[in-house]
């Protein structure tokens, strides 16, 4: 086993001893010094190699949280921050300029400010201790392999925004289709072609291809429907009302074309495809409960599966963090963790373990509207109840690693405004953005928004705010419920 303690000194700095066991003997190493903690801090390593931060305050944990994440996964968490960023081709090339567009289209970069001055307080000391810790690793001078392949000699310092748009862009992958572009592509081309042909394309969508309704009363829990009052299709309630038939009146034939035309371009790009859960790999995840009264312990079992892709390194980092001062255990969490955020995932404290899972929930709509340029063709309102409503312009500025044997040679691209160089947002729609344009009529958008566009800020009815303070899932009453 491998232990590392500390003590601070008059700089408020870290000196650290490296203890390594040898046949029951602890021979130490010679000691390191870091500078931003502000008490001991112990780092055990058994042979499991899932590190145990012994701290004596919150934030002194939260940095040494940090400094392992980049220690074991920094090239993970700068492709994170850069993929959500937006700035991805900084890394590795111009391959990536197409993707670095369309996600700064999105916004989540855009989306991570908001969330980080919605923030409590004490959420951002959370951040910034856990950024300090990054960057005092960075401050070392070691930088992963990928680093001198790409021909690059030093990383950005990681920000508290870094890890709030990490979060970000793991939702953004787990939640993130374009289902209503697919679905409404697919039922316009089914009534059109039954119209042509002589079949009910809606009821072939409803009720064949695309149905959500079991054919019968068919349920998981045998009785369950009868409880709460459902019959089956051949049965409705007295008074029970069919839901209308689709009406595609209102999807102008310019509208559908932006629509097949942006699904087209995400769906030929691997990059995007994959982004947008178009590459055919089903995410989801699942659970389980047993109770205490039917174990032989009489302690309960839960076993939490939160599928997610397969990759290397993971996406969780194990890891065991707890709080110890005079007085005792203040707090002792085990579990999982995400490089580049703080806290855990999923794990166990003291009193629960608990986990997640991925649930299909709508948080995504398509919206169509009318649309005024200047005279230069830059969209400048959207047209709402009759009513001009100014677009938020973004500007932006892309920049490409040319990786040709030049250290550091990152090129200003040529992004023209009608391709990426402005980002048009519409605040009516949650800080949604235009994602495609018809400039030819000069009327027609197509506006995508999302529920993480946002801050992540959520009220409760007695009036108390919560923020979502580590980026993804973490919010301060949620730290409040891990703790205890």
């Amino acid at each position: 086993m491998t232990a590392i303690s500390g003590r601070t000194n008059g700089a408020r700095a870290w000196t650290a001893a490296l203890f390594i066991a040898l046949g029951g003997a602890a021979v130490a190493q010679d000691p390191v010094t870091l500078p931003g903690l502000r008490d001991t801090v112990e780092i055990l390593t058994p042979e499991t190699a899932v590190p145990s931060v012994v701290a004596r305050n919150e934030l002194d944990m939260f940095f040494m949280q940090g400094y392992l994440h980049a220690r074991d996964r920094f090239w993970q968490m700068d492709t994170f921050r850069r993929q959500g960023s937006g700035t991805f081709a900084d890394l590795v090339g111009a391959a990536a300029l197409p993707t670095d567009i369309l996600l700064r289209t999105f916004g989540l970069r855009r989306a991570a400010w908001q969330t980080y001055a919605a923030s409590s307080p004490a959420a951002r000391a959370r951040v910034q201790a856990y950024a300090n810790g990054v960057n005092a690793w960075l401050s070392e001078g070691n930088l992963p392999p990928e680093y001198g392949a790409l021909e690059l000699t030093h990383a950005e310092p990681w920000s508290p925004v870094d890890t709030y748009v990490t979060g970000k862009l793991i939702a953004f992958g787990f939640d993130m289709d374009l289902d209503d572009i697919d679905r409404t592509i697919a039922i316009l081309t089914y009534q059109g072609t039954g119209d042509f042909v002589g079949f009910d394309g809606t009821a072939l969508f409803f009720e064949d291809t695309h149905r959500v309704q079991p054919p019968d009363d068919r349920v998981s829990s045998p009785g369950y429907l009868a409880s709460i009052g459902g019959v089956g299709e051949s049965q409705p309630k007295p008074g029970a009302k069919k839901a209308p038939a689709f009406d595609a009146s209102y999807i102008s034939e310019p509208h559908l074309e932006l629509a097949k035309s942006f699904y087209g371009g995400i769906e030929s790009n691997p990059l995007t495809r994959e982004l947008f859960n178009l590459d055919g790999k089903e995410k989801g995840s699942n659970w389980w409960l047993i109770s205490g009264a039917l174990t032989d312990t009489g302690a309960s079992l839960i076993a939490s599966d939160p599928h997610s892709s397969l990759s290397t390194p993971s996406l969780f980092y194990p890891i065991h963090l707890s709080v110890q001062d005079d007085e005792g255990t203040q707090l002792s969490l085990a579990g999982t963790s995400i490089a580049g955020t703080p806290a855990l995932i999923h794990g166990c404290n003291t009193h629960l373990c608990w986990g997640s899972t991925v649930n299909p929930i709508d948080v995504i709509d398509i919206f169509t509207e009318e649309v005024r340029f200047n005279n230069l063709g830059v969209p400048t309102h959207t047209v709402y109840q009759g009513q001009e409503e100014p677009i938020i312009w973004v500007f932006q500025s892309y920049f490409v690693n040319q990786l040709d044997g030049l250290m550091d040679n990152l090129e200003k691209a040529n992004v023209g405004i009608d391709a990426g160089g402005i980002s048009y947002v519409i605040p009516r729609r949650n800080h949604g953005p235009i994602i495609d344009l018809d400039t030819a009529t000069g009327t027609a958008a197509i506006f995508h928004t999302y529920t993480w566009h946002s801050a992540t800020d959520y009220r409760r009815a007695n009036g108390q705010r919560y923020t979502w303070s580590f980026g993804f899932g973490r919010a301060d009453h949620y730290w409040e419920g891990v703790k205890h």
